[in-house]
């Protein structure tokens, strides 16, 4: 039993550090079609750079809306990276947090 609350406190206290940029902005993607930040990761990244290197040398081959997913996924996370690169510097922070809003909003996944 202390293992399972050992997991879920790992599980529940990084996001509730979290920042959330994009909270306040009004997404009118579907809703099982919106991307969450936390989706945009290193290591989401990386996987989806693996998958589309694969598909370029022929190791594999994607169906046709993986690449899209794949390329928002590794635009979010530069965009996401963008911003906390720029922490010290509030004006381009909040340029980068619009750039970031702005695509969460208008790149859906698609399925």
């Amino acid at each position: 039993m202390k293992g399972l609350v050992a997991v879920l406190f790992l599980m529940i206290v990084p996001n509730a550090f979290a920042e959330e940029y994009c909270s306040n902005v009004k997404n009118q993607i579907a809703v099982d079609h919106q991307w969450k930040e936390s989706d945009f990761t290193k290591q989401n990244a990386d996987h989806a750079l693996s998958k589309l290197q694969d598909a370029v040398n022929e190791k594999g081959i994607l169906d046709w809306y993986e690449s899209t997913n794949y390329y928002a996924l590794i635009e979010g996370y530069l965009l996401m990276n963008a911003i906390k690169r720029n922490s010290n510097d509030k004006d381009r922070k909040y340029f980068h947090i619009a750039n970031f809003c702005n695509f969460l909003t208008s790149r859906p996944i698609v399925d």
